[in-house]
């Protein structure tokens, strides 16, 4: 297990600069065609910055859809961190990020990276959160499959090898 914060933390920041300095600052492309580029844009860019860097291979279509195994989340002090974790209400497609479990330690759950979060997609970007799946929970099991928002502050990326589909290069 090696920790990759660094290299995920490099992506961040140049990621919020193309959605700052090239799209937000220009009115005319603050729209959802331009947000739907940015995006575009990010798949390619974590794939060279990240992935490439790392030696891990995802698809195109896995970046930011599913949770990547390779990459797992812990609080980075031995005291827990923050986190808020998703609470779906039966017929309601919204989010809600309320569930009762709202800190979490170092050793409580598997937590894959899947995106990073902002809460209003159309202004400046943070990208505050990584997004992250819940693939173990031993002390909440109904937790898992369910997804949790981390404050990038409080959280530490490592890489953990080959898993799933998911493998390092060799």
């Amino acid at each position: 297990m090696r920790d990759v914060t660094d290299v995920f933390g490099r992506f961040r920041a140049c990621a919020q600069a193309i959605w700052n300095l090239c799209f937000w600052q220009s009115v005319d492309l603050r729209d959802w065609d331009s947000r739907d580029a940015y995006r575009d844009i990010l798949v390619l860019l974590f794939e060279a910055l990240v992935l490439r860097t790392l030696g891990v291979s995802a698809s195109r279509s896995e970046i930011f859809s599913k949770p990547l195994p390779a990459f797992e989340l812990r609080p980075g002090s031995p005291d827990g961190a923050p986190v808020r974790i998703e609470r779906p209400r039966p017929g309601d497609r919204n989010h809600y990020w309320d569930d009762p479990v709202q800190r979490l330690g170092p050793s409580d759950a598997k937590l894959h990276f899947v995106d990073y979060f902002d809460w209003n997609e159309m202004d400046y970007a943070e990208l505050r959160f990584y997004r992250a799946r819940i693939v173990d929970f031993p002390a909440h099991p109904d937790l898992v499959g369910r997804d949790a928002l981390l404050d990038v502050e409080y959280y530490r990326v490592y890489l953990v090898g080959p898993l799933g589909g998911q493998g390092v290069a060799r």
